[in-house]
């Protein structure tokens, strides 16, 4: 099955009406898609992002990121491009390329 969603490249639909997101492991399953990509460390330094940004800032980064802000993000930690990934894994990628 192919969503449509994906298809046209939007964000997988999470409405009660629509069952996209229902075979897919919430939360943690993209991490862990990149860690089996690039190794456990690569999380590590994705994480490490986000707490020097919170420490920074004076703010948690755990909930409430926009997609873009966390492919951006991550992909500046790692030098290197997460886009593709992400929009594989269901993201509509917007501004990262």
């Amino acid at each position: 099955m192919i969503s449509l969603n994906w298809q046209k490249a939007e964000r997988l639909s999470s409405s009660a009406f629509d069952n996209e997101l229902r075979y897919q492991t919430r939360s943690w399953a993209r991490l862990v898609e990149i860690a089996a990509l690039y190794g456990w460390d690569v999380a590590g330094t994705i994480h490490g992002a986000f707490y020097q940004r919170g420490a920074a800032g004076g703010k948690d980064y755990n909930y409430g990121l926009e997609d873009d802000d966390f492919i951006a993000t991550a992909s500046a930690a790692l030098n290197l491009n997460l886009a593709p990934i992400f929009e594989f894994l269901g993201s509509a990628v917007s501004r990262v390329r």
